[in-house]
């Protein structure tokens, strides 16, 4: 059940007051570090009170990680979806990799430090849950370009039959549901929910001139047209999104690689030391507290829903999305009954890659940056219900 409007929700291990849970929280994102659970870059070997891991240099523990929200956005709940009907109709899935954002709230602390400007968050599986889009059939936010080449690949899917010349639809195919997957634990680098949280920390926080200054000549070194921290335009230059053409070529840059870049740099040891705002933090309090601890892919089927593949992506507002420029559409939004690891939906997919000789290794890779369709079959229906998922 949602929460209600202008509830404020504390989350994170700072207040898990359960100490086996807390625990077990620990010991899986220790575990799953190799896979994605890690929300810093630099990893050394540490004797921890589970065992010896490889583990990220954190300027703060993971147990003390914490963040403040305000509940701003109606959500849906949505039923469990029915794979015997999906079955029976000769649907097919196609995945939908996802950072870890929150989109129902506004950030209003982190590690209770109050931010200047509460971040808005929009984004994540949560997007096609929240009720204005619902309302609006939209499913999905990415750059139009993307957009595009989902809405491609699940037409393609379908096995729709259109007549080349006019386009009239011969043969409608059938029904492709698009399938949310998390991806790793720094997957929000590229949003403004971090770029923003950053700011709008930094404003509160005493970093020295010549500290700024520092960080200002490395980001120079990799933005050419970084215009500094303390630019007064800094915000609007971070928050720009890209210009399309009609058809949905890139006209202009926006700030998305400025934002990740950014967060990269600041996530270094000596920035955290010159009294920068913690990074990994950062993205503990802008990701959804269910992908703590979890490596890539292992939550799929949190949300799903049917893809229009015969209607266009369109542009959205910043008010629908600061990050993203288009959406695509769909109905029939749904979730699995629990969420699953990806490669136990694309069983096609990584069938394919065994006989191909790939290793085990590079599957989350593979499932987080490729196209995937699987077909509602049997080996499926098979598969979900060992796992316990047909209802």
């Amino acid at each position: 059940m949602a929460n209600p409007i202008g509830t404020i929700v504390k989350s994170g291990l700072r207040y898990i007051d359960d100490l086996g849970a807390l625990s077990n929280l620990k010991k899986n994102y220790y575990e799953n570090v190799p896979i994605g659970s890690k929300l810093s870059t630099s990893n050394k070997m540490v004797d921890t009170e589970f065992g010896r891991y490889k583990v990220p240099m954190l300027g703060v523990p993971i147990e003390e990680m914490g963040a403040t929200h305000i509940i701003d956005k109606n959500l849906i709940t949505p039923p469990v979806v029915n794979f015997l009907k999906l079955f029976k109709d000769k649907a097919k899935l196609v995945n939908l990799p996802s950072d870890r954002s929150l989109g129902t709230s506004s950030l209003l602390e982190v590690n209770e430090v109050p931010l200047t400007i509460p971040t808005n968050q929009q984004g994540g599986f949560e997007f096609m849950l929240n009720k204005d889009n619902v309302d609006a059939n939209r499913i999905w936010a990415s750059n139009p370009q993307v957009m595009e080449t989902i809405r491609k690949y699940a037409e393609q899917a379908s096995g729709q039959v259109k007549n080349p010349k006019t386009g009239e639809i011969l043969e409608p195919g059938v029904d492709v549901y698009g399938v949310f997957q998390n991806m790793g634990g720094g997957s929000n680098d590229y949003s403004t929910q971090v770029s923003d949280t950053i700011l709008s920390l930094l404003d509160g926080y005493k970093v020295p001139k010549q500290a700024k200054n520092i960080l200002d000549e490395e980001m120079a070194t990799m933005i050419v047209d970084w215009p500094g921290i303390d630019s007064p335009k800094i915000r609007s230059y971070l928050n720009k999104q890209a210009i399309y053409n009609a058809d949905g070529k890139k006209l202009q840059d926006g700030g998305g690689e400025a934002r990740k870049t950014l967060a990269y740099v600041l996530d270094k040891a000596k920035y955290r030391d010159l009294g920068f705002p913690d990074v990994p933090s950062i993205r503990s309090a802008t990701s959804h507290m269910d992908f703590f601890g979890t490596g890539s892919g292992d939550q799929a089927g949190k949300v799903m829903a049917r893809i229009d593949v015969n209607r266009k992506p369109e542009m959205i507002t910043p008010k629908i999305h600061e990050t993203y420029e288009a959406s695509i559409f769909g109905d029939e939004v749904s979730q699995f009954a629990k969420p699953i690891k990806a490669s136990d939906v694309y069983l096609d997919a990584l069938k394919v890659r065994r006989n191909e000789g790939f290793p085990i290794a590079g599957d989350r890779r593979f499932m987080e940056t490729k196209r995937m369709v699987q077909p509602v079959n049997q080996e499926f229906i098979d598969k979900m219900g060992a796992l316990g998922l047909l209802t």
